[in-house]
Protein backbone atom coordinates (compact mmCIF):
# COMPACT_ATOMS: atom_id res chain seq x y z
CA UNK A 1 0.00 0.00 0.00
CA UNK A 2 1.26 3.61 -0.85
CA UNK A 3 2.08 5.77 2.43
CA UNK A 4 0.06 9.14 0.13
CA UNK A 5 -3.14 9.19 -1.39
CA UNK A 6 -4.88 12.30 -3.02
CA UNK A 7 -7.87 14.55 -3.04
CA UNK A 8 -8.89 16.67 -5.71
CA UNK A 9 -10.93 20.02 -4.54
CA UNK A 10 -11.31 23.48 -5.42
CA UNK A 11 -8.98 26.08 -4.11
CA UNK A 12 -11.28 28.56 -3.09
CA UNK A 13 -13.26 25.93 -0.88
CA UNK A 14 -9.89 24.47 0.66
CA UNK A 15 -8.59 28.12 1.50
CA UNK A 16 -11.99 28.92 3.76
CA UNK A 17 -11.44 25.85 5.96
CA UNK A 18 -7.52 26.49 6.40
CA UNK A 19 -8.11 27.39 10.61
CA UNK A 20 -10.17 24.14 11.06
CA UNK A 21 -8.28 21.52 12.71
CA UNK A 22 -10.38 18.93 9.84
CA UNK A 23 -10.90 18.96 6.19
CA UNK A 24 -14.75 17.70 4.85
CA UNK A 25 -15.00 17.53 1.40
CA UNK A 26 -17.98 20.10 -0.56
CA UNK A 27 -20.17 16.65 -0.80
CA UNK A 28 -19.36 14.60 2.43
CA UNK A 29 -22.90 15.82 3.48
CA UNK A 30 -24.39 14.38 0.41
CA UNK A 31 -22.25 10.82 0.21
CA UNK A 32 -20.86 10.45 4.07
CA UNK A 33 -17.06 10.26 2.81
CA UNK A 34 -14.83 12.11 0.86
CA UNK A 35 -13.75 10.96 -2.43
CA UNK A 36 -9.70 9.89 -2.78
CA UNK A 37 -7.16 8.24 -5.32
CA UNK A 38 -4.23 6.85 -5.74
CA UNK A 39 -1.55 8.42 -7.56
CA UNK A 40 -2.17 6.17 -10.59
CA UNK A 41 -5.87 7.02 -10.32
CA UNK A 42 -5.17 10.99 -10.57
CA UNK A 43 -5.48 11.05 -14.06
CA UNK A 44 -8.23 9.00 -14.17
CA UNK A 45 -10.47 11.03 -11.74
CA UNK A 46 -9.68 14.30 -13.57
CA UNK A 47 -10.44 13.31 -16.93
CA UNK A 48 -13.48 12.04 -15.87
CA UNK A 49 -15.05 14.34 -13.45
CA UNK A 50 -12.95 17.63 -13.86
CA UNK A 51 -12.52 18.34 -17.93
CA UNK A 52 -11.89 22.08 -18.23
CA UNK A 53 -12.83 23.07 -14.48
CA UNK A 54 -10.62 25.52 -12.82
CA UNK A 55 -9.58 26.86 -9.68
CA UNK A 56 -8.40 22.95 -8.36
CA UNK A 57 -5.95 21.69 -6.27
CA UNK A 58 -4.55 18.39 -5.51
CA UNK A 59 -4.28 17.71 -1.54
CA UNK A 60 -1.50 15.10 -0.95
CA UNK A 61 -2.36 12.98 2.15
CA UNK A 62 -0.70 10.93 4.51
CA UNK A 63 -2.49 7.61 4.41
CA UNK A 64 -1.00 6.05 7.94
CA UNK A 65 -2.48 9.44 9.58
CA UNK A 66 -6.41 8.59 8.51
CA UNK A 67 -6.84 5.40 10.53
CA UNK A 68 -9.64 2.74 10.34
CA UNK A 69 -11.95 5.16 8.67
CA UNK A 70 -10.06 4.82 5.08
CA UNK A 71 -11.88 2.28 3.19
CA UNK A 72 -10.64 0.88 -0.10
CA UNK A 73 -13.90 0.13 -2.22
CA UNK A 74 -14.86 -1.07 -5.77
CA UNK A 75 -16.23 1.94 -7.92
CA UNK A 76 -18.67 1.41 -10.90
CA UNK A 77 -15.83 1.06 -13.08
CA UNK A 78 -14.38 -1.77 -11.32
CA UNK A 79 -11.49 0.14 -10.09
CA UNK A 80 -10.89 0.06 -6.53
CA UNK A 81 -10.94 3.64 -5.05
CA UNK A 82 -10.10 4.74 -1.73
CA UNK A 83 -12.71 6.61 0.69
CA UNK A 84 -13.04 8.90 3.80
CA UNK A 85 -15.83 8.20 6.22
CA UNK A 86 -14.77 11.17 8.38
CA UNK A 87 -12.97 14.21 8.50
CA UNK A 88 -9.12 14.46 7.34
CA UNK A 89 -7.32 15.93 10.43
CA UNK A 90 -5.19 19.06 9.22
CA UNK A 91 -2.12 17.28 10.49
CA UNK A 92 -2.66 14.42 7.65
CA UNK A 93 -2.58 17.03 4.95
CA UNK A 94 1.47 16.73 3.92
CA UNK A 95 0.73 19.20 1.04
CA UNK A 96 -1.17 20.64 -1.48
CA UNK A 97 -0.36 21.60 -5.24
CA UNK A 98 -2.46 23.70 -7.89
CA UNK A 99 -3.87 21.58 -11.16
CA UNK A 100 -4.44 23.60 -14.28
CA UNK A 101 -5.66 22.07 -17.23
CA UNK A 102 -4.67 22.19 -20.77
CA UNK A 103 -5.64 24.54 -23.43
CA UNK A 104 -8.27 21.64 -24.40
CA UNK A 105 -9.49 21.30 -20.86
CA UNK A 106 -7.13 18.16 -19.72
CA UNK A 107 -4.91 17.58 -17.49
CA UNK A 108 -1.74 15.87 -17.21
CA UNK A 109 -0.97 15.52 -13.19
CA UNK A 110 3.02 14.60 -12.70
CA UNK A 111 4.09 14.25 -8.88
Amino acid sequence: MQNTIYHITDKTYYEQQMLDKIYYSPTFDQEKFIHLSTKKQVNITLSKYYKGVKNLILLHINVQKLGNKLKYEAASNGDIYPHMYGPIERDAIISFESLTPDSNGKFNWVE
